[in-house]
């Protein structure tokens, strides 16, 4: 059985955790720099937020300018797509 893709805001949920959680590790290393476990933590999460922020801009549009694909940062024309809080669902 094939698992479904996430939608928007799945992936979204997923950039924010992952971004809270390579915040909050970057604090704590911080205070704590031998802490093998909560560097080796740190990375885990700074892969799934790139992938997660990748696999959204591909299929929505990018967030930063370092997802945005060569063509789309060349022509700019990324910037008219609508911006997350600007979607269906969205907040601020």
């Amino acid at each position: 059985m094939m698992q479904k893709s996430p939608g928007e805001a799945q992936l979204m949920q997923w950039i924010n955790e992952a971004g809270f959680a390579v915040n909050d590790l970057t604090l704590f290393l911080n205070s704590h720099p031998d802490s093998q476990k909560a560097r080796s933590c740190l990375l885990e999460n700074l892969k799934l937020k790139k992938e997660a922020m990748d696999e959204y801009a591909r299929r929505f549009a990018p967030l930063t300018i370092d997802t945005a694909d060569d063509a789309a940062a060349a022509s700019w024309s990324w910037i008219s797509s609508p911006w997350p809080w600007e979607r269906k669902g969205g907040r601020c």
